[in-house]
């Protein structure tokens, strides 16, 4: 039971995780969705055809279909992984989203070392408070 729920779900996520490129610019159906949809609908009719017990089935038929579908489903795949990267990019440039790297960097390591100076004092802080706790706590035994 857990196997099959596990292959299903390999198989919605094959059909969606691909395409979130294409749905951050904006094109819910592409292409290379719509192939691996037909492809795996043509896998799963070759599958119920090889298992077909009519006398009017032929489990090489079956075959061929299985072979169609992961053709059909590869292509979906290989569409959308040449196509992703030039649709998020042409997005960005139509909506005027600068991707500054450096900058990004420069104020996330000023940040960082502001929170280690302040996690440092802390630290020492706390030091000194214990301290001090040891201290009065040998005052207070040697009394």
């Amino acid at each position: 039971m857990v196997g099959r729920r596990l292959g299903w779900a390999a198989i919605a996520g094959s059909l969606v995780t691909l395409s979130l490129g294409e749905w951050y610019a904006g094109k819910y159906l592409t292409l290379g969705l719509g192939l691996r949809a037909v492809g795996a609908a043509t896998i799963g009719a070759g599958i119920a055809y090889s298992f077909c017990n009519d006398a009017m089935c032929s489990s090489d038929f079956g075959h061929a279909l299985i072979g169609v579908g992961v053709v059909a489903a590869a292509a979906g795949i290989g569409y959308d992984i040449a196509t992703t990267r030039s649709a998020a990019r042409d997005y960005n440039a139509n909506h005027r989203v600068a991707i500054m790297r450096g900058a990004a960097l420069a104020v996330g390591a000023r940040g960082r070392r502001r929170r280690r100076r302040r996690v440092l004092a802390k630290v020492v802080e706390l030091v000194g408070l214990i301290d001090k706790a040891i201290e009065l706590k040998g005052h207070t035994a040697s009394r």
